[in-house]
C-alpha cells in the first residue's frame, strides 16, 4: 500500500499503524457480517485478475518494444536468472538463503485451506473441499510458474533486486497491479478473518479443550468472541513493521496446522477401513 502509492514514511511508525488499522476494519467487516465478505470476494477476484492480465500483457509489449511502464530499456537482460545471486536485504539487514525464501513464500500459498476453514457454509462440502482445493493449487502453481518466468527472463537480476514491485511497474498500466495488490491482501485478510474464528469456534463447540468455552458458539451464529480473539492475535505481529519478519514464523504455524489435518485425516481413513 505504500511502496505502491508512494506514502512511505508518512510519519513515525506509519507502517505498524495504518496495519492495525487495517486489521480492525477487516474484523469489524466479518463481526458485521460474513455475508458482506462474501459480496466483496467476488470484486476483489476480479480486481486481481485484471491486475495479472494487465502485467502479462505489460510484459508483451515490453518485450516488443511497445511499452516500458516504469522500467528502463537497459533493464531487459534474458536469461540474467539462472544462477542464485543471493545478497543482503537492506530493509532487515539480512542475506537470504533457499530456504529462509521458501518460509517467506510460502503462506502466500495457504489460501488454498479457504474452503475447508468454511466447510460449515459449503452447500456439499465432502465434494466442494477437494474440487475447490485441487483447483486453487492447480490455479496458483500456474500463476506463480508464469510470473517468475516472465520476470525471470525479461528484467535483470540486478533491477530485480532494486524494484520489489517490478511486476507492477512493467504493467499496462502500472496503478492497476497496485490495486491488485492491496485487494489480494484486503481479500486474503478478510478470509483468513472470517475462517479462523469459525475454526476457533467448531474446536470449542468440541468440549476437548476446556478453556476455550468462552469461544462456543451455536452453528449459524456469528462466532463473536471469536472473531475478537483473532483479531487481537493477528494485530500482534504487526507491531513488527516488516513481513519478512513474520512470515518465517507463520510458515511454521502453518506447517503444524497441515500435519495435524493430514494426520488427522490419515487417522480417520485408517479407522475407517
Amino acid at each position: 500500500l505504500q511502496v505502491g502509492f508512494g506514502l512511505e514514511n508518512a510519519f513515525p511508525f506509519d507502517v505498524q499503524v495504518e496495519a492495525l488499522i487495517l486489521v480492525f476494519m477487516q474484523a469489524f467487516i466479518v463481526y458485521v457480517g460474513v455475508k458482506y465478505v462474501n459480496m466483496s470476494a467476488t470484486a476483489f477476484l476480479c480486481i486481481v485478475i485484471l491486475s495479472i492480465v494487465s502485467s502479462v500483457l505489460g510484459s508483451f509489449l515490453y518485450l516488443g518494444g511497445v511499452w516500458t511502464g516504469e522500467v528502463s530499456k537497459d533493464a531487459n537482460v534474458p536469461s540474467d536468472n539462472w544462477n542464485p545471486n543471493f545478497t543482503k536485504d537492506e530493509d532487515t539487514g539480512l542475506t537470504p538463503t533457499f530456504f529462509s525464501l521458501i518460509g517467506l513464500f510460502y503462506p502466500s500459498v495457504t489460501g488454498i485451506m479457504a474452503g475447508c476453514n468454511r466447510s460449515g457454509v459449503l452447500k456439499n462440502p465432502s465434494k466442494d473441499i477437494p474440487v475447490g482445493t485441487v483447483g486453487a493449487i492447480l490455479t496458483t502453481f500456474g500463476i506463480y510458474v508464469m510470473v517468475i518466468f516472465l520476470m525471470g527472463n525479461i528484467l535483470s537480476n540486478e533491477y530485480l533486486l532494486d524494484d520489489k514491485l517490478a511486476f507492477a511497474s512493467i504493467a499496462w498500466p502500472p496503478v492497476l497491479v497496485n490495486i491488485g495488490m492491496v485487494m489480494s491482501s484486503v481479500g486474503a485478510g478478510l478470509q483468513s478473518l472470517t475462517g479462523a474464528p469459525r475454526l476457533l469456534s467448531a474446536i470449542a463447540n468440541d468440549g476437548t479443550i476446556p478453556f476455550l468455552n468462552i469461544f462456543r458458539c451455536p452453528g449459524d451464529e456469528n462466532p463473536t468472541y471469536a472473531i475478537w480473539m483473532t483479531w487481537f492475535i493477528a494485530s500482534i505481529p504487526c507491531l513488527a513493521g516488516n513481513l519478512d519478519f513474520i512470515t518465517p514464523v507463520v510458515t511454521l504455524f502453518f506447517l503444524v496446522m497441515y500435519t495435524a489435518v493430514n494426520l488427522a485425516a490419515f487417522i480417520l481413513a485408517y479407522v475407517q477401513a
